[in-house]
């Protein structure tokens, strides 16, 4: 969406990790060749290192930019390194991200991640719906406090009257109040979940994540979640990995219930007392 921004740190130029992405690039002859006509060495030969830094400052801002826009998590799908090198527009981009650790690829998922990218920007579809959130949010304050103005009443029928719509409007204010409060337990309940995967070590859980909201909603459990958690440190997984994972789990356990067949019965005890053998014979 046209008009998003993305946080970029004033220190950005000196950070230890840009100088060394600017290393690894400058001293690259892809790079050298991309960003040349007709030399065939080291992009550091024919340019200084501030220049490096800049194209590294420029290749991160195109990549973030990019992150912000087509990602929900900061988690690139079906994708690889190279993908990461298209969108910088600078060949080794990438591998220079990962190795600088701006970039964790997960070959098995097929994913590109950017380690901590939520706990600076929200991606433009989250912002998107903060932003009709918070507008709805000076909506409703504005149409209370035009509301609760009270006109003076010159006779018996505006006094009625304003009697009615003070009622009316208590009314909605308790609505409003009870709605708040099952939207803040919800919250809650994703907090307490994401505070226990932190726990167990998965630092980059996200409360807002959509998916957790529905998982929870469907009935997962917190110690499901936990374990999910427990299980995706474990295998240096992140935590989008960890709800796939919880989900499944959840999906292979409704398959067994369904797939389980049934128990055997056994059949009544024969009545030996009432059962008739035939007639007796009398011996002589």
């Amino acid at each position: 969406m046209a008009g998003d921004w993305i946080k970029m740190r004033a220190s950005l130029c000196t950070n230890p990790k840009v100088l060394m992405i600017a290393e690894i690039i400058g001293g690259s002859t892809d790079v050298g060749r991309r960003m040349s006509t007709g030399f065939t060495g080291t992009l550091s030969e024919i340019v200084t290192s501030d220049v490096t830094r800049d194209i590294t400052i420029g290749g991160l801002l195109r990549v973030w930019c990019a992150t912000n826009e087509h990602t929900v998590d900061g988690v690139w799908h079906n994708s690889t390194l190279k993908v990461i090198d298209q969108v910088a527009g600078i060949p080794g981009f990438g591998d220079a991200m990962a190795s600088a650790g701006w970039a964790v690829f997960d070959a098995e998922e097929g994913t590109v991640t950017m380690p901590n990218f939520l706990e600076n920007n929200a991606p433009a579809k989250n912002n998107a719906r903060s932003s009709s959130a918070e507008r709805q949010a000076r909506y409703r304050e504005k149409k209370k406090a035009k509301s609760s103005e009270v006109t003076p009443a010159d006779d018996v029928t505006q006094g009625v009257t304003r009697d009615v719509t003070s009622n009316a409007r208590e009314e909605k204010r308790r609505e409003e109040v009870n709605t708040s409060s099952l939207r803040s337990e919800s919250a809650s309940e994703e907090g307490l979940a994401t505070k226990a995967m932190r726990t167990a070590g998965l630092q980059d859980a996200n409360p807002s994540h959509p998916l957790l909201t529905k998982l929870l909603a469907e009935g997962v459990t917190v110690d499901e979640l936990v374990y999910a958690a427990s299980e995706t440190v474990r295998r240096g997984k992140g935590f989008a990995y960890a709800l796939t994972m919880a989900a499944g789990r959840r999906e292979d356990a409704a398959k067994l219930q369904v797939g389980k067949p049934p128990g055997r019965r056994m059949p009544p005890p024969e009545n030996f007392e009432n059962k008739n053998y035939g007639q007796g014979v009398e011996l002589v």
